[in-house]
C-alpha cells in the first residue's frame, strides 16, 4: 500500500502510539476501582474517583485535540506544497518546455 518500508513504519507507529499507552498503563495502574470506593464508603474516596475519572476524560480528549490540531496543520502543509507549482507560475505545469 505504501512505499515506506516496514522497519521505519514500525518505529514510527511505535513512537506515535507510546504516549496513549503510557497514559493508559499510567492511568490502569493509578485509578482506584469502584470496589475499593465502595469498601471504604468515604466522601474523601467518592471524591478522589471522581477526580481521577474527570482528569482522564480530560487528559484523553487533550490527547485527542492535539492530535486534531497536528493532522490539520500537516494537511495545510501538504495543500501549500502542491499548490506552490500553481501559484509559481500561475498554470499548471503542462511538461512542455517552451524556449
Amino acid at each position: 500500500m505504501t512505499e515506506l518500508p516496514l522497519p521505519s513504519y514500525l518505529l514510527a507507529s511505535s513512537a506515535g502510539l507510546l504516549p496513549t499507552q503510557l497514559l493508559n498503563s499510567y492511568l490502569g495502574t493509578t485509578l482506584r476501582t469502584m470496589e475499593d470506593v465502595i469498601a471504604e464508603q468515604t466522601v474523601s474516596g467518592y471524591v478522589v474517583f471522581c477526580l481521577q475519572v474527570i482528569i482522564s476524560i480530560g487528559l484523553m480528549f487533550y490527547v485527542v485535540h492535539r492530535a486534531q490540531v497536528e493532522l490539520k496543520a500537516a494537511l495545510v502543509t501538504c495543500e501549500v506544497e502542491l499548490e506552490a507549482p500553481l501559484v509559481s507560475s500561475g498554470q499548471p505545469d503542462s511538461g512542455i518546455d517552451v524556449v
